[in-house]
């Protein structure tokens, strides 16, 4: 997640897909739920990165509070950065302290598998 780029989120048909490289360096098109797609949107228009299509998707914030509002930097987040940011939002709204970042990429990945996406699909993709 921290390595994609804007360039990464598509519109395939009537489809907004995310394309990744998994297991084995091969690249996948990840279909996104239309609520993901949505945010997605509403991210890249706030931080005004949408025509940057080489640039990072998820950027840190420039300012030190990091509330976005000087600005996100062209470099991408870290892992470290991304686990830090769910576990501030996890006791933020009070979720179960086990809830995590891989917690969510399996999460993710089963509601995939019960939806009917092929088990090779799901298994090719990094969680």
């Amino acid at each position: 997640m921290t390595r994609l780029k804007v360039g990464s989120y598509k519109l395939t048909g009537v489809h907004r897909v995310l394309e990744v490289h998994g297991k084995g360096g091969k690249e996948r098109t990840v279909p996104l739920h239309l609520e993901a797609a949505e945010r997605l949107e509403a991210w890249l228009d706030a931080a005004g990165i949408r025509h940057d299509a080489a640039g990072s998707l998820f950027r840190p914030a420039k300012a030190a509070r990091g509330d976005g509002r000087g600005g996100f930097e062209g470099k991408p987040m870290t892992r470290r950065a991304v686990q830090k940011l769910v576990e501030r939002y996890v006791a933020r709204l009070k979720l179960d302290p086990n809830v995590t970042v891989h917690s969510l990429g399996v999460t993710a990945l089963t509601t995939a598998r019960e939806a009917g996406s092929d088990i090779r699909t799901v298994q090719a993709v990094p969680c």
